[in-house]
This record gives structure tokens, C-alpha cells and sequence, in this order.
């Protein structure tokens, strides 16, 4: 390489370059290893949370995510405004960032936001601009409250819209993401609503049975005789099976 100072071959300036490059190399291999041990551990936490703890470990696992994308803020919900307005989504926050206020967005033409859900892009983006200028008022509210970047992306169960999660970013100092790393986070947007609505099956599953237990239970109390009743009673305030029949045989002999 010539040193366009000197005119002399200057082999450093070749040398930075290829560092240069190596360095992008070896950034770009860090960053993969880092989203593979991302993905290990919130696959193995999600298959061994127990039902009863699965929304803790999920907006634990989500707010991992933030972080390591560098987003502010996001919202998983489904393509409804019935089931929004029952509150069937999930939303997180950095420690930083104030959480969602999912009421002020109920005002206005917010159902043209879910509309966006039927563009051909799994993925949309929004610059603080495209905020501002917006004719939807959910997008103007979000620049409103200090949103500069907004990502949307699309969410599918069984080969059909199942809803969306859209993310927020509040400065724009913040590392560019670029599409492949949207397509990464959406592998783990796509993993968290399958465990998700998983979990809400099993726990209404769940509910059902311990209802179908509990009738069981009271149809053989109901078949129980007085005498049986009686015992039971004795034996739930603490009294030993020799007290119990004391008990009785003083009841019968009044």
C-alpha cells in the first residue's frame, strides 16, 4: 500500500485495515456466542418453570432480552381489541423506563394500529419522524412521550396472525439494530408466546380439574352418614381417634 504522503510502500496502512476487519470479525463472533448462551438459557428457564411462576420467569426472561437488544420498552399482544381491552397481553419495562399505560392508547383511531398487523413485512420500523408525522394516534402518542425509534413485529401461531410485539427505544444514542439481529429477537418473541399460551391452556386445565376434584369430594361428603360427619368434625379440631370415640360414646349414652 502507498503512503500518499511519501509515495513509499506503507504496509501499516494495509495492516490497520485488515484489523480493522478482523475486529468486526471477531465482534460479530462474540456477539453470536452471546445470543446462543441468550437462547440456551431461556429455553432451558422456560421449560423448567413451574406453571404456577411461569408470568415471573417470562417478564424476567423478557427484560433479559431488553437488555441485551438495548430496548426500552415492549408489548406482546394479540390481533383483538377485544381481547386487548380484557388485558390478555404482557408488558415490560427496563428499570429505567416508566411502564406502559395501556388506557391512554385506547383513545382515538388506535384500532387502525392493529391494521398494521396485515402488512406483507413480518417486520416494521419507525423513525422518530415517521412517529411524529403519523396519521395513527398510537404512533404520535408514542413519539409524544419521548419514543425516537419503534419496531412492530408480526406474530403467528399455527399459520395464522396471532398478534404482534412492538418495542420502543427512548434515545437514539443507542446501537443501530440491524434487520438480522430483529430476525434473532423475533426466534425469541416466537418462543416466548408458544410457552406462553401454553401455560394459560395448562392453568385453566388445571383449574378445571382441581374444580372437577373439589365436586368429587363434596358428592362423597354428602353420601357420609351423621355418625361419619361427626367423626370428621372431632378429627378436624385436633382430638385423637381414642378421643373421638370418648366423644361419642358420652353423646349416645345422654
Amino acid at each position: 500500500m502507498i503512503d500518499s504522503a511519501t509515495g513509499d510502500a506503507n504496509p501499516y496502512i494495509y495492516v490497520n485495515k485488515f484489523e480493522k476487519r478482523q475486529m468486526g470479525v471477531t465482534m460479530s463472533n462474540e456477539f453470536n456466542l452471546e445470543y446462543e448462551a441468550l437462547l440456551l438459557n431461556q429455553s432451558s428457564r422456560l421449560i423448567s418453570a413451574n406453571i404456577n411462576e411461569f408470568n415471573d420467569v417470562l417478564i424476567e426472561l423478557i427484560q433479559q432480552a431488553l437488555e441485551f437488544f438495548d430496548m426500552d420498552r415492549l408489548i406482546i399482544y394479540p390481533n383483538s381489541i377485544i381481547l386487548l381491552n380484557e388485558g390478555k397481553s404482557v408488558s415490560v419495562s427496563r428499570s429505567n423506563i416508566p411502564i406502559l399505560d395501556k388506557e391512554k392508547y385506547k383513545s382515538g383511531n388506535y384500532s387502525d394500529y392493529l391494521k398494521l398487523l396485515r402488512s406483507k413485512k413480518s417486520i416494521q420500523t419507525f423513525t422518530r419522524s415517521q412517529l411524529e408525522k403519523s396519521r395513527i394516534d398510537a404512533l404520535k402518542m408514542l413519539h409524544s412521550e419521548g419514543g425516537c425509534w419503534h419496531g412492530i413485529i408480526r406474530l403467528e401461531l399455527f399459520g395464522k396472525v396471532w398478534g404482534a410485539v412492538s418495542f420502543l427505544r427512548f434515545t437514539d444514542d443507542q446501537k443501530e439494530i440491524t434487520e438480522h439481529s430483529l430476525n434473532r429477537f423475533k426466534l425469541l418473541c416466537d418462543t416466548w408466546l408458544c410457552y406462553w399460551q401454553h401455560a394459560n391452556m395448562s392453568k385453566g386445565l388445571q383449574t378445571n380439574q382441581d374444580q372437577a376434584d373439589n365436586q368429587i369430594e363434596n358428592d362423597k361428603l354428602m353420601r357420609l352418614s351423621k355418625k361419619q360427619c361427626a367423626v370428621l368434625n372431632l378429627l378436624a379440631q385436633g382430638l385423637t381417634a381414642k378421643q373421638c370415640a370418648e366423644k361419642l360414646s358420652s353423646a349416645l349414652e345422654r
